[in-house]
């Protein structure tokens, strides 16, 4: 084998091994305002407007702080690609959405592991009040 041909494959195998590491820090392109997405339990969820870690749960009759915990957990692992230690505030407390007329909603930040302050557990969320947090581990537990 020449050089230069063991230089180019050498070439991409390292972008090749920068795309594997990097895929999952790429945002869903599948996902807008105008198609939001669907939680395994029915929930539908709307990206921020500037693409940035905010998103919105809209509610359905019955839901309770878990179920918008669940959504928001599928949410933040499939388009945001967060990892299991990354942490979900509720910013909002349930109120009339604000993207979308007629439903209720409740708006979520996902900060990283580094940032996670004080983590609350259990199954009671408040949603009268924002600042619930949940780790994403955590939150996963809901959709079963």
């Amino acid at each position: 084998m020449s050089d230069r041909f063991l230089t180019a494959l050498v070439m991409l195998l390292l972008v090749a091994g920068a795309v594997y590491l990097l895929r999952d820090r790429i945002p869903s392109p599948n996902v807008s305002r105008d198609r939001p997405f669907v939680s395994s339990n029915g929930q539908r969820v709307l990206p921020s407007i500037d693409g940035g870690p905010t998103f919105e749960v809209l509610s359905r009759p019955g839901m309770a702080g878990p179920q918008y915990f669940c959504a928001a957990a599928e949410y933040a692992r499939s388009v945001l690609r967060a990892e299991m230690n990354d942490v979900l505030v509720t910013l909002t407390a349930e109120a009339p959405s604000e993207s979308s007329p007629d439903h209720r909603g409740v708006i979520f930040e996902l900060r990283p592991a580094a940032e996670k302050g004080s983590i609350q557990s259990g199954i009671v969320i408040d949603l009268s009040q924002p600042g619930q947090s949940r780790s994403i581990t955590v939150a996963m537990t809901f959709c079963r």
